[in-house]
């Protein structure tokens, strides 16, 4: 399999690599540039100056991995349209979070979201909840990186050791340089590009479909069948409890379930808490929390739309069957690529396999920024009962270096 084919008779043209260089080139250059040219030497919270649109814009690709870029419109493939109504969670953690929870973390002028539960509870709860986190990020780094690399593997013919060691050591590389600063920056030009990706994507496919949008929903409506409902609005709309048989094709289960999904992501998960913490006064950082739950409930319904007219193409061209139901993908979570390699235009698939790599990025080095916080300030600092120093000092950016270079690795 060479460097530029997976799928059968598939490959990227000159112009998808074009793209794909040009915006790895672009992120590398602004972390390094804001790396040289940031004023503050605070890694943790970059000196608490930040602005709160540009936190919000930078948590859309800090919470979306590469692994939801391609597996949520994967999800319309054999759901249809019920994936779209993910953000409907958000209207539940928008006003709970932005009146109550992020205003109190603002004013105790938290680094890390679990130093609070030592002055609630004990020292031990904190270390507890704090070494938690950090296993579990681990954990979860491992997959950002790995499962986007395996269906680039068989989609386009990346070697996986080739995009988990690109990947990390890219993103490794500027979040030492510049910290949270650049983290932040280099997050916020990655957002760009996933929601440019995926407009174009969905604006190229409706011209392809008869009567673009609309021609797609009736599409759907016209291939459904009771083994494979495309819009299910009877099952969406119903409200059972109780219900043990796909529960989550309901506008409730969406409501309830993704809500407190997204709240608990958003007010006790150290990546979003940190990246709050870092705005520069109270108005910014509920500015700074309202800007990342309505961007990510625009990302999440662009996600499920982009599934639904990528479905709606196939079920409107050729035999009417999907990639998954004439063999020429085995899984779900391959059809964006597929599609992107046999569909779309040269460059078009390039933008869309940069936005991956990118948010793949984005989520790797928030998260080992993140999880050296959490050890310098609530272990090796509070539980081994030293100071954390001067704020920025050479000794904390020096204890931060090699916690972030360990946990990189």
């Amino acid at each position: 399999m060479s460097l530029s084919q997976g799928f059968d008779g598939a490959h990227l043209q000159v112009a998808d690599w074009v793209v794909i260089g040009v915006h790895l080139a672009l992120t590398i250059a602004a972390g390094v540039l804001v790396s040289i040219f940031s004023k503050t030497k605070d890694k943790m919270t970059a000196g608490r100056s930040m602005n709160g649109f540009l936190i919000g814009l930078s948590m859309l690709s800090g919470l979306c991995s590469g692994i939801s870029y391609i597996g949520v419109p994967g999800y319309a493939l054999g759901d249809g349209v019920g994936v779209m109504f993910l953000a409907l969670g958000y209207f539940v953690s928008i006003p709970v979070g932005s009146i109550i929870i992020i205003p109190f973390f603002h004013r105790l002028r938290l680094t890390t979201a679990y130093e609070y539960l030592s002055l609630r509870f004990s020292k031990g709860i904190r270390v507890t909840a704090s070494f938690l986190f950090i296993a579990r990020i681990l954990l979860y780094l491992g997959v950002v990186l790995y499962a986007p690399a395996i269906i680039l593997e068989t989609s386009i013919g990346i070697p996986l050791w080739v995009s988990i060691l690109f990947t990390g050591v890219v993103a490794t590389i500027w979040t030492l340089k510049g910290g949270m600063v650049a983290v932040i920056y280099t997050d916020a030009l990655q957002s760009v590009a996933m929601v440019l990706g995926v407009v174009v994507c969905i604006s190229y496919t409706t011209t392809e479909i008869p009567d673009g949008i609309v021609g797609a929903f009736r599409a759907l409506a016209n291939h459904s069948t009771n083994v494979t409902d495309y819009i299910p609005w009877s099952g969406l709309l119903s409200f059972h409890p109780t219900q043990t048989s796909n529960p989550g094709e309901s506008i409730w289960a969406f409501l309830i379930g993704s809500g407190l999904n997204a709240l608990v992501q958003s007010t006790t998960d150290q990546l979003a808490v940190q990246r709050f913490m870092t705005a520069k006064n109270l108005k910014e950082c509920i500015k700074s929390f309202i800007s990342t739950g309505v961007l990510n409930a625009m990302m999440s319904t662009l996600f499920g739309l982009e599934g639904v007219v990528i479905l709606a193409y196939y079920l409107t061209h050729g035999t009417g069957l999907t990639p998954m139901q004439d063999g020429n993908i085995t899984s779900s979570d391959h059809v964006l690529p597929y599609f992107a390699l046999t569909v779309l235009p040269a460059g078009i698939a390039g933008l869309l396999l940069a936005a991956v790599v990118g948010s793949t990025m984005s989520v790797y080095s928030g998260g080992i920024n993140a999880a050296a916080t959490a050890t310098h300030i609530d272990l090796l600092s509070y539980m081994c009962q030293k100071t954390t120093g001067v704020r920025g000092s050479v000794a904390e950016r020096r204890r931060l270096t090699v916690l972030t270079l360990l946990y990189s690795w």
